[in-house]
């Protein structure tokens, strides 16, 4: 597989407010991933759970740090933010089946 082909000058360019990027084809209101469509391969439809929409949580201590909450996403788990890609890669060149090492939550993420 070959990595596509980017744009230095758009690579990480977002919001002040860290928002998904200024262009108008990111997804606005898509609380997923692929609100970051831009900055992600170019598939021309997704094959989306709705993964990436984990919430970030404050901690007690240390006052001000915050983590990600992967349980938010369908399977429980931050390996859905990697199957997500790579099941639309193959379905969009046509693979009917993907086949993964069933050793845990990236069999689970995705059988999803």
């Amino acid at each position: 597989m070959r990595a596509a082909k980017c744009r230095d000058e758009e690579i990480g360019r977002q919001s002040p407010k860290g928002d998904a990027p200024h262009r108008p084809e990111a997804l606005p209101g898509d609380a997923a991933m692929w609100r970051r469509r831009p900055l992600l391969p170019v598939l021309p439809a997704p094959v989306s759970l709705g993964e990436g929409g984990s919430p970030l949580v404050p901690l007690r201590h240390p006052p001000g740090v915050r983590i990600n909450d992967e349980r938010a996403n369908p399977t429980g788990s931050f390996k859905d933010r990697m199957a997500s890609p790579a099941v639309s890669w193959a379905r969009d060149r046509g693979f009917g089946t993907v086949a993964v090492a069933p050793t845990g939550h990236a069999a689970v993420s995705t059988a999803a």
